[in-house]
């Protein structure tokens, strides 16, 4: 048996590098960088396929608390995002001649809580009809675009079954 430890773990400073300054004053941001490096590195090992990853496992109103402070959030986290796809975009896809592993990756963004958009004051959590976002970024592997409405009265008028926007549903 080998240990991969070595090959797949986080090397010093390599954390700052792909984050920015953010990853060391919010402990939140840290085990998501860090993560993304090891599965990169997995990645180019041919270790694993897939992996999913809890983030920011918070209210995110505290991420939100000032201007600056969601600036920071969103530059980090952009920074991680890119730092991510460029490392895979040094390695060849070995089932797929003349691409990278970063022409092939597949990222899912999935909130399983969204804001009322409807509402300007105060935000309140937990919009009407159970309805969740799923941000895919899909490298062209499926149709891209907005699948169903945002409408006052919490429907969406999407129909799971044809993919269209139906008003009876």
């Amino acid at each position: 048996m080998q240990n991969l430890g070595n090959q797949l773990k986080v090397q010093p400073g390599q954390a700052a590098t792909w984050a920015g300054p953010l990853v060391a004053t919010d402990n939140r941001m840290q085990p998501v960088v860090e993560t993304l490096i090891v599965t990169a590195n997995a990645f180019k090992l041919g270790l694993c396929a897939q992996v999913s990853i809890p983030v920011f496992q918070d209210d995110p109103h505290g991420a939100f608390g000032s201007v600056a402070n969601v600036t920071n959030v969103a530059d980090s986290t952009a920074w991680v995002l890119q730092n991510f796809l460029d490392e895979l975009a040094k390695t060849k896809d070995a089932n797929v001649p003349g691409k990278t592993l970063a022409d092939n990756v597949i990222m899912t963004f999935i909130a399983d809580t969204w804001k009322d958009p409807f509402t300007a004051s105060g935000w309140p959590d937990g919009y009407t009809a159970n309805v969740n976002w799923v941000y895919v970024m899909s490298q062209g592997f499926i149709k891209p675009g907005w699948f169903g409405e945002v409408r006052p009265d919490g429907s969406t008028r999407f129909d799971p079954a044809t993919g269209a926007l139906n008003a009876g549903v």
